[in-house]
């Protein structure tokens, strides 16, 4: 189905009437300048990941599920923080996080990126209400998504800790 789409999506561009899409496509003979490429195929990648000094207790843990367009440049998706500390606070959620991805050429570093959002967070009792808290996030990673950085959650900051992919 996806290669329908951008094979339809090319065919356009070539000023093909629809009559004569549906002919190829029922053919399934394309022009030469429709054959979809892999990196086509694969353009949005799902990550996740996992930063924070996993072996300490009581270390704030990020997980991240993103979807990365390398097209774009850009990372989107949603974070948890977990901790193990009293409730509430042991558990956060921001959704959504999003920023741009920019490529490296240091070292074994191959893109650095940065994500911001926003969380609620619930005034405990007797006070009532609650607020918008700010996350922002930057990572140095090679290819394999593996590599270091820092984040921050309401007054908290975690610096220098390892990222990695998950599972």
């Amino acid at each position: 189905m996806r290669q329908s789409k951008t094979a339809i999506g090319k065919a356009d561009s070539l000023c093909l009437s629809r009559p004569a899409i549906s002919v190829l496509m029922a053919q399934k003979s394309f022009p030469k300048e429709s054959i979809v490429s892999s990196s086509e195929l694969n353009a949005v990648e799902h990550v996740f990941l996992i930063a924070g000094n996993l072996g300490l207790p009581g270390a704030p843990i990020l997980n991240l599920a993103l979807f990365y367009n390398p097209d774009d440049g850009s990372v989107s998706g949603e974070a948890l923080i977990t901790q193990s500390i009293a409730p509430p606070h042991g558990r956060v959620v921001i959704r959504p996080v999003s920023g741009p991805v920019h490529g490296l050429g240091i070292g074994g570093a191959t893109r650095v990126f940065s994500l911001s959002g926003e969380y609620v967070v619930s005034v405990p009792p007797p006070a009532i209400g609650s607020y918008l808290a700010k996350f922002d996030a930057t990572f140095v990673t090679d290819n394999n998504w593996s590599g270091h950085g820092s984040f921050s959650y309401g007054n908290q900051k975690i610096d220098n800790v390892p990222i990695k992919k998950r599972g």
